[in-house]
């Protein structure tokens, strides 16, 4: 008799453990649809933001501000916002994207709600503040006008729209980027007038820097988009509650602050519902302080905590796995992204978000790929390999400090955040014939050599730029000469060797002559070398990378001005100098030089402006959106 009280108390028990535990389930999976699903009050109101993350600046660029705006974007559709969203953007994507927030907020009316988040470098300067868009150079104060976006414009685009409530949501309070070369040095943001029912908050109060995050988030922006989706929160008590969390997270060292007034309550995730017990009393007999289940609701009761249970773990599944599909997508890994986004999409066949995303990933040209773009013309443009984005030793790693690299120290590692687009082969005469033609120049003179596949030569400087410049007309892409620290970069193909084959010149790899530095080299024949001057493109091995004739053949443009060592060479991959220089430089070698002159590391100095040579040549670079 003991023992059948003792498992009827153990079945007892387990019933009441049960019932908790669906009564906590199904009570969060009730918050979690809410806060996701609800609209505000007003019954049909509209819901319209622009959000903007930029963290992919040359100078200062930052980790998390991307991060933050695809979190904020995320949260802002799941609490019935029609989001317009923009990546590492530059001034006029972000111009565009004011442009087309304020139409639709204008189409809203009173009854709509506005809101802005910007991430990213923000500054101040005589009182205004200015957002700053990537791919810009800021040298003094009075360029900010030029180069920036004033957030007066967001509030302008608000405040033309008449909508009922407004938010602005400032993640830009880092420290300013180009504070040397300002006159003033003000940290932080200044405080902007905030129209009637509109809220301006700031991930800290005005004068003082925020945090970029040490993890994947912001302290504000995780704050916000938490408290974002607690139902029943009322705006109000939302800033109150993101306040003390970034407090808390950053020792008191960041504090949010609001400036404007609204007129009216709001709640983000709607009003909580009234009802909230997931087992009404009607379900269960209370009898002697006990709780015991009807048998048909307690099979009911395992069923919906079952439910809950596995549609809990395929949200988390489905989060996890977007935000993967966007680390991928972000890092040019094409195959992983469309396998992560796939895997989500079974979760969430209707997500419309995803399905866009599968189409980006499915347009990315990632690391290894080839192809040539379409020419207006109908025909297309030169063939192009994507490089990995990565790192690596740039000069004379193996410390050889002879005459050829003497100009190639210090050795410094440089940075490729980005992949980037590079030629499959040297622009051959087939391919910068169809330029000269278009353009009313002369063709290039082939010495009786040949043309077709053979790469140009004789090309100076002034019609290497002026080439590049047509091909982006003719593609819609930004086509250039490729960097000195790109052109390495291709040419060593992850080696650390002289040649990419090892540290011995071989006719066997590659098209050189035994001609002494001079006006008249000479070429040789040996080997698989059978040309005494230049071989058509692609005769020999590829390097690692894919790419033909990197070391040897012709000399090849870059786009750098000559220093006479790498003292202060740029550590991302950008060109050492501007665009007006005396001297530039020239890589890889030649047809009828000494092989020393093709090693990776060797580089020479050349007048710009000087007379086109027999063994002047380019290769073309392009970059990757």
């Amino acid at each position: 008799m003991l023992l059948i009280d003792t498992r009827e108390n153990k079945v007892r028990s387990l019933r009441i453990i049960l019932m908790a535990l669906a009564f906590i389930s199904l009570h969060a999976y009730a918050k979690d649809s809410h806060a996701a699903n609800q609209m505000n009050d007003a019954a049909g109101e509209q819901r319209i933001a622009l959000v903007i993350g930029n963290g992919d600046y040359k100078t200062a660029p930052l980790r998390n501000p991307p991060n933050d705006a695809r979190l904020m974007a995320r949260t802002l559709r799941g609490l019935g916002f029609d989001v317009i969203e923009r990546i590492d953007a530059d001034q006029k994507t972000m111009r565009r994207a004011i442009v087309e927030f304020a139409s639709r907020l204008q189409k809203l009316g009173g009854d709509g709600v506005g809101l802005v988040f910007y991430a990213g470098h923000g500054v101040q300067s005589g009182g205004r503040n200015y957002l700053i868009p990537t791919g810009v150079q800021i040298e003094s104060e009075p360029e900010l006008r030029i180069e920036a976006v004033s957030a007066g414009e967001l509030l302008e685009a608000m405040e033309g729209a008449r909508t009922r409530l407004n938010f602005v949501f400032l993640d830009a309070c880092r420290d300013n980027p180009y504070a040397r070369s300002f006159r003033s040095a003000t940290r932080g943001l200044a405080r902007l007038d905030a129209p009637r029912g509109t809220l301006i908050s700031y991930a800290t109060r005005p004068g003082d820097v925020a945090a970029d995050g040490t993890g994947g988030n912001s302290p504000y922006s995780k704050a916000l988009a938490t408290a974002m989706t607690t139902p029943g929160l009322p705006v109000t008590e939302l800033f109150i509650r993101v306040r003390n969390e970034v407090i808390a997270a950053t020792g008191e060292k960041q504090t949010p602050w609001e400036e404007g007034g609204l007129t009216s309550q709001f709640y983000f995730a709607g009003r909580a519902p009234e009802t909230t017990h997931a087992i009404s009393a009607s379900q269960t007999d209370i009898a002697a302080g006990e709780v015991r289940p009807r048998a048909a609701e307690d099979q009911a009761l395992r069923l919906a905590l079952e439910e809950a249970r596995n549609k809990l773990e395929n949200r988390r599944r489905y989060e996890q796995l977007f935000a993967e599909g966007d680390a991928s997508l972000k890092a040019f890994d094409k195959k992983t992204a469309l396998t992560k986004y796939g895997a989500a999409l079974e979760l969430d066949p209707e997500s419309p978000e995803l399905v866009a995303r599968m189409e980006r990933a499915r347009a990315l040209v990632s690391a290894g790929d080839a192809f040539s773009d379409p020419m207006s013309d109908g025909t297309t443009g030169p063939e192009m390999v994507v490089l990995p984005a990565g790192k690596f030793q740039m000069g004379d790693v193996r410390g050889i400090a002879d005459s050829y690299a003497q100009a190639s120290v210090p050795v410094h590692e440089v940075t490729f955040r980005k992949p980037f687009a590079i030629g499959k082969y040297e622009i051959t005469f087939e391919e910068f014939d169809k330029f000269s033609r278009a353009t009313g120049r002369p063709l290039l003179p082939d010495h009786g050599w040949g043309r077709a596949r053979r790469p140009a030569t004789k090309i100076i400087w002034s019609d290497a730029i002026a080439y590049v410049q047509w091909l982006s007309e003719q593609t819609g892409k930004r086509y250039r000469i490729p960097t000195e620290a790109e052109w390495e970069y291709a040419a060593r193909a992850g080696t650390r060797t002289s040649y990419w084959w090892g540290d011995q010149p071989s006719h066997e790899y590659a098209n050189y002559g035994n001609g002494q530095p001079g006006w008249f080299p000479s070429g040789v024949v040996s080997g698989k070398d059978q040309w005494m001057n230049t071989a058509p493109v692609g005769q020999f091995p590829p390097n690692p990378f894919g790419l033909f004739d990197m070391q040897g053949n012709i000399w090849e443009w870059v786009a750098d001005c000559w220093h006479d060592s790498y003292a202060d060479a740029p550590a991302d991959g950008t060109a050492h100098g501007g665009t007006e220089c005396g001297n530039r430089v020239m890589r890889g070698g030649s047809w009828g030089y000494n092989p020393d002159f093709m090693r990776a590391d060797a580089r020479v100095k050349v007048f710009w402006g000087v007379l086109s040579f027999l063994y002047y040549g380019i290769r073309v670079a392009r970059d990757i959106e």
